[in-house]
C-alpha cells in the first residue's frame, strides 16, 4: 500500500526517478520499484521482481479505476477513510501501550487462583488421559511376564525398568493428551475402556505394545491446570489488556474534563 500510494503521485519530483507505467492518471515511478530490490539481488531476480510488481500494480489500479466509477451515491468515502485512519491510529497506540505498560508476568499462584475461580470456563469437549506406552520390538514372550511385574511399580520405577530392558518408551505419561490420540499408538485400542488404571498388552507387527492409563478426565469435566496452563495464561493476559486499555481511556477522559479540553454543546 505504501509503495502504491508513493508511486501514484502525478507530480514528477526529481527523486521519483523515471516513470515506468501509467494507468489512467496514476504513474508508477522507478524510485518505488528500486525499494523492492535488496542489495546484491541478481539481474535475473531483479527483473522477475520488478516485472511481477509492475503487473500487480497495473491490475490493482485498473480495479481501483473501475471501483471509482461504481461508487454508490450513498457511500461517504471521506468518512470511511477518516474512520479507517482513526482505527489505525487507535490500534497502533493501543499496541504501543500494551508493549510498554502491560504486566506480562503471571505467577503460578496467580494462575492457580484464576483456575480455582474460573476453571469452569475451560470444560473439556473430549476425554483426556495420561498414558505410559512401551514397545518391545523383539516380540519376546518374556515381555508379558515383565509387564505383570511392572504394573505393580510406581510410574517412574516402571519407566526406569523399561529403560534397563532397552524397551522403547513411546509415551512416558508426563503430559495429558486427548484420549483419541491413543489410536496413534494402537489403532484398535478400546477407547471407552481407557480410564485410569486400565492396562493391556497388544501384539502388533512392530512388536509388543504395553499401555497403562495413569490419569483420566472425561469430557464436560474441568481439566487439570497443567493441561490448560497456556490457555489460562492467555485469558489472564487478555483480561489485563482489556483492563489496561479501559483504564487509559477513563484516565484520559477524566484528565481532559478537568482541563476543560472537552466542550459539550
Amino acid at each position: 500500500m505504501v509503495f502504491i500510494l508513493t508511486g501514484c503521485k502525478n507530480i514528477n519530483h526529481d527523486d521519483e526517478g523515471k516513470p515506468l507505467v501509467k494507468v489512467g492518471d496514476k504513474i508508477l515511478y522507478s524510485s518505488v520499484v528500486d525499494q523492492l530490490l535488496p542489495e546484491g539481488t541478481s539481474t535475473e531476480d531483479s527483473t522477475s521482481i520488478v516485472q511481477g510488481y509492475i503487473e500487480n500494480w497495473i491490475r490493482d489500479n485498473l480495479i481501483i479505476m473501475e471501483a471509482e466509477k461504481n461508487i454508490p451515491n450513498d457511500l461517504n468515502l471521506d468518512k470511511l477513510v477518516d474512520d479507517y485512519r482513526s482505527s489505525l491510529l487507535m490500534y497502533h497506540y493501543e499496541n504501543k501501550l500494551i508493549k510498554t505498560e502491560l504486566d506480562t508476568i503471571i505467577t503460578d499462584a496467580q494462575k492457580k487462583d484464576f483456575y480455582t475461580q474460573y476453571g469452569a470456563q475451560f470444560i473439556l469437549s473430549h476425554a483426556i488421559v495420561r498414558a505410559i506406552v512401551i514397545l518391545d520390538k523383539s516380540k519376546d514372550k518374556s515381555f508379558t511376564k515383565w509387564v505383570a511385574k511392572a504394573k505393580q511399580l510406581q510410574d517412574n520405577e516402571l519407566l526406569s525398568e523399561a529403560n534397563k530392558k532397552k524397551y522403547k518408551i513411546l509415551n512416558n505419561g508426563s503430559t495429558w493428551i486427548p484420549r483419541d490420540d491413543l489410536k496413534n499408538y494402537i489403532a484398535d485400542v478400546p477407547l471407552n475402556s481407557c480410564k485410569e488404571g486400565f492396562s493391556a498388552t497388544f501384539s502388533k507387527r512392530e512388536g509388543n505394545i504395553f499401555i497403562l492409563i495413569t490419569g483420566y478426565y472425561n469430557e464436560k469435566e474441568i481439566p487439570p491446570l497443567d493441561y490448560i496452563d497456556n490457555k489460562v495464561e492467555q485469558v489472564m493476559l487478555n483480561n489485563r489488556k482489556t483492563l489496561l486499555l479501559k483504564s487509559v481511556r477513563e484516565n484520559l477522559y477524566k484528565t481532559n474534563v478537568a482541563k476543560r479540553n472537552i466542550k459539550f454543546y
